[in-house]
């Protein structure tokens, strides 16, 4: 199988290395190739790019998974669903696509059971999520067999804000917080590909959300900082749950099952180096 990657950054090119270890032939498209890049990797501006225009490529799956220079609507809709329709009519008949959105598009109401799965109503409360479900229907209907991956908050090796924000002492407020480490979000498009009949929508979430001031908190003790006494007690926590039943019930394992290990094999790593 021949995969091609339309969004060649951190996530784009961690799940094409994966992909290359298990033996397939991948090829990342940026718009522009840096040194650092290596020689399956094509320049290529996917907001201008001509229909066939990538039909050499000899793709038979794609994954988009793209990011907006600008945070706006305008960015995000030039990019989520003009660009990523560009790249799927210049590479021609395609066998897959898989569409990286965002849990952005869920309302922070919870369900009666107090979690969001795959089942639940997609209802966007901010323009970031109205956009990306505006790009979700207008892919499914330019490309029916389209596959959405929603992803939550994307942690890993060079993403260290929250450990900063736990270094300077923030309490943090009371509200859930859902994450993925990148490499599982890789491995999960992965999974995602591999699967013979696919589901049409899965969540990119490890399934063990935290409030944020239980995340700061376990961050400081795992860093060796002192305690921030908080101020309002026990108040009832707000925000969404999610819970990747899709991945679950197809027997997906997470190398990071919970923030907690994952960001201690940061720390372990020297993530927080300079903090």
């Amino acid at each position: 199988m021949r995969t091609v990657v339309a969004g060649w950054g951190d996530l784009g090119r961690r799940l094409g290395r994966r992909l290359q270890a298990s033996g397939e032939q991948v090829t990342g498209i940026r718009r522009r190739v840096d040194a650092d890049d290596v020689s399956n990797v094509v320049s290529c501006d996917l907001s201008t790019v001509a229909s066939g225009a990538l039909r050499h490529l000899g793709a038979e799956r794609l994954v988009i998974c793209l990011a907006p220079d600008a945070r706006t609507p305008e960015g995000y809709r030039a990019v989520y669903r003009d660009a990523a329709r560009r790249a799927i009519d210049a590479l021609g008949a395609l066998q897959r696509v898989v569409f990286v959105s965002s849990t952005a598009v869920y309302s922070e109401s919870v369900d009666a059971d107090g979690w969001i799965d795959e089942h639940s109503p997609a209802r966007p409360v901010r323009w970031n999520g109205e956009a990306l479900l505006d790009a979700e229907q207008a892919l499914r209907a330019h490309c029916p067999p389209l596959i959405v991956a929603r992803a939550a908050g994307l942690y890993g090796p060079g993403r260290n804000f929250l450990l900063r924000r736990a270094a300077s002492g923030e309490v943090g407020a009371l509200r859930w917080t859902n994450r993925i480490h990148v490499d599982d979000a890789a491995a999960a498009l992965a999974h995602v590909l591999d699967q013979q009949d696919p589901a049409s929508l899965y969540l990119l979430a490890d399934g063990a959300p935290a409030s944020e001031r239980q995340v700061l908190a376990a961050l400081r003790q795992e860093m060796g900082r002192g305690a921030v006494p908080a101020a309002d007690g026990d108040a009832a926590i707000d925000g969404r749950r999610i819970r990747p039943r899709q991945l679950q019930a197809e027997g997906f394992r997470f190398a990071y099952p919970d923030f907690l290990t994952g960001y201690r094999a940061l720390l372990q790593q020297g993530a927080a180096v300079g903090l």
